[in-house]
């Protein structure tokens, strides 16, 4: 058993510090590996400022937060215990939020609930509203041996004798009714099997030992006074009932607390398992435990793992598909994403398609090294067939682990759904994301079907700009989004800023006809709506302030202006290459170091006037070729 990573090398007594933070320091180390993350949909972890032992984190089927906190550390013999409450804050939109008690429900809705929810484990009022188990690590040193426990109620119960009425919505709760109704023991195995896995990975070895026990806790009653008392008579269909899950690895007798979660009157042992040389005997084993990937984390190349997870075989890379109408900051977003991905040594490709013959974007990124440029039309119509070409220039170059495809802003990704069909060999398409300006998001889904198929073709929404847009428009803009995709994750930021373990990472080795929703065969795409492009070369220097009159004053209200021009520098005798970017009423200017091309200019927008736009650019000394 290789404890090294969190015992000390002496193999004697832990310190209260090393067993609070073992949790935390298990799940980092083995999340070193992606196949772990990706085994235990493991989204990411953050630590609570002043509380020792705590922490937040997500997984990648649940939309809300879980959150582990250190209660206490004690010793029994040579066993040493620490004790942690686990919490689960479910996403303010989250359906489970309707099964929780009113008062921790009503707090989902408040906007401090997710600075709360960070500093969960200095608020025990506020956590304990919460609470869906406790966790026990369990350290034996001589021998070595470790053990999780696990002790949850099968369902957290309220009933509420009186009832609970609402002048404005008649009755919440019928008298005698269940105000909260909450599956605690399904959520907190969740984070159990994470952690479980976590200690398998690190100690480079399977559980020699499994037991549950379940037996009667009682009901909780919500009194008229609106204080809650627990009934531990209750019997019958009122009686709850209350489980306990027992795991260990190495050396089973050096462990001196009782395997099971003590004496309890009318405790039951549904299932216990013993294994030797981790040759899992599982007899009896509950379905959802044998399926637990604490029994096969410690050897993730072995046939058993591949066999229990095909996913972990997919070596195939991950590719995210990113639309977005002109303008709504898809570049931002995708440097966002390449960060974080860089952050942990993950090789990054991207694929820009581009409006217009000759690309800008590409000079955004801070590396383009491999930036692939599909430039000349759209991926989504013109250039349909040439994005499989593309995946396989990128994978025999670079072998990348993430391929990032931002699609033109006038892209319908619905028209992608026939080309995803012939990436399945070449990649795993992980999500679909759509990046939406919210200060002018409702106008523009009024006035596009392709704006529209945008939101439709998503599995998550970025509602951008959300710093330059009132909170009215970003809540109208929320509504729309739903009312076009409910079943799309919908997030709210500032300069594509959201982190991309919210929808990356997942794992589960969905397809990309499973990801959309069935259409139709054919859909609008820029030519049916009369979007276009128009392009003009720059052969000579053009001030910051020429520029600057040339685009606001362009005719026909284009939506985007990009180009790439000379412009005067400081010294007489030196020119730089200067990037304009023009959208939504703002221009902005950009050195470039590099540029060998042709200066140029693109004009992109809805039924251009091309000679109207020639004789515009003309003054600057534009020309068609």
């Amino acid at each position: 058993m290789l404890t090294d990573f969190f015992m000390p090398p002496s193999g004697g007594a832990a310190t209260a510090g090393q067993l609070c933070a073992l949790p935390a320091n298990a799940i980092a180390v083995a999340c070193r590996d992606d196949r772990f993350r990706r085994l235990v949909r493991w989204l990411g972890l953050a630590r609570c400022q002043g509380a020792e032992g705590a922490f937040t984190c997500r997984v990648a089927d649940m939309l809300g937060v879980f959150g582990l906190a250190c209660e206490e550390v004690c010793s029994s013999g040579c066993t040493q215990q620490a004790r942690f409450g686990i919490y689960y804050f479910p996403h303010a939109d989250e359906q489970l939020c309707d099964a929780m008690r009113l008062d921790a429900a009503v707090l989902t809705q408040h906007t401090a609930y997710a600075a709360r929810v960070r500093g969960f484990a200095t608020d025990p009022d506020f956590a304990g509203l919460f609470r869906t188990g406790t966790l026990d690590v369990l350290y034996g040193s001589v021998p070595a041996a470790f053990g999780l426990r696990l002790v949850a109620e099968n369902r957290l119960r309220i009933r509420c004798d009186a009832g609970l009425y609402s002048e404005e919505t008649g009755w919440v709760v019928e008298p005698g009714g269940l105000e909260e109704d909450l599956p605690a023991l399904l959520l907190s195995r969740r984070i159990y099997d994470v952690l479980g896995a976590a200690l398998s990975a690190c100690l480079q070895e399977a559980p020699v030992f499994f037991s549950r026990t379940e037996y009667g806790c009682g009901l909780r009653h919500r009194l008229a006074d609106g204080s809650v008392r627990h009934d531990e008579r209750a019997e019958g269909a009122d009686a709850g009932r209350r489980t306990g899950e027992l795991l260990v690895w190495g050396n089973v007798g050096s462990l001196t607390a009782d395997i099971d979660t003590g004496p309890q009157p009318g405790a039951e042992v549904l299932s216990y398992v013993a294994c030797t040389d981790c040759n899992v005997q599982k007899g009896n084993m509950p379905e959802e435990v044998a399926a637990a990937p604490c029994w096969v984390a410690h050897d993730l190349e072995s046939e058993a793992c591949g066999r229990m997870h095909p996913v972990l075989n997919d070596r195939r890379p991950a590719l995210v598909v990113v639309s977005g109408f002109l303008g709504s900051g898809k570049t931002t977003f995708l440097n966002n994403c390449i960060e974080y991905h860089r952050a942990r040594e993950r090789f990054v490709a991207v694929i820009q398609n581009e409006m217009g013959a000759t690309g800008v974007d590409g000079h955004l990124l801070g590396d383009s090294a491999s930036v692939l440029a599909l430039d000349e039309g759209c991926v989504c119509c013109t250039l349909a067939g040439s994005l499989a070409a593309g995946v396989r220039d990128l994978t025999a170059r670079f072998n990348p682990q993430v391929i990032l495809l931002e699609t033109t802003g006038l892209a319908n990704p619905l028209n992608l759904l026939e080309e995803m069909g012939s990436l399945r060999e070449l990649v795993r398409l992980e999500c679909m994301v759509t990046v939406v300006d919210a200060a002018n998001g409702i106008s523009t889904l009024s006035d596009s079907e392709v704006a529209r198929d945008q939101i439709r073709g998503a599995d998550v929404v970025v509602c951008n700009k959300c710093d330059v847009a009132g909170p009215q428009a970003v809540a109208a803009l929320k509504d729309a989004v739903q009312g076009l995709n409910p079943r799309a994750m919908i997030h709210t930021t500032e300069f594509g800023s959201v982190h991309p373990a919210l929808f990356m990472d997942a794992g589960d080795g969905r397809s990309g006809s499973g990801l959309m929703p069935a259409v139709p065969a054919a859909h609008a795409d820029h030519r049916h709506e009369g979007y276009g492009a128009v392009r003009f070369f720059m052969p000579r220097p053009v001030s910051r302030e020429q520029l600057r009159q040339a685009v606001q004053q362009c005719p026909g209200q284009p939506f985007r202006i990009k180009g790439i021009v000379t412009s005067p520098g400081q010294d007489a005798d030196l020119r730089e290459s200067l990037l304009v970017q023009h959208v939504a009423g703002r221009t902005d200017f950009e050195l470039l170091g590099g540029f060998e091309g042709k200066p140029f200019v693109v004009v992109i927008g809805k039924n251009l006037d091309d000679e109207a736009l020639y004789s515009h650019w003309q003054r600057l000394g534009a020309t068609r070729e």
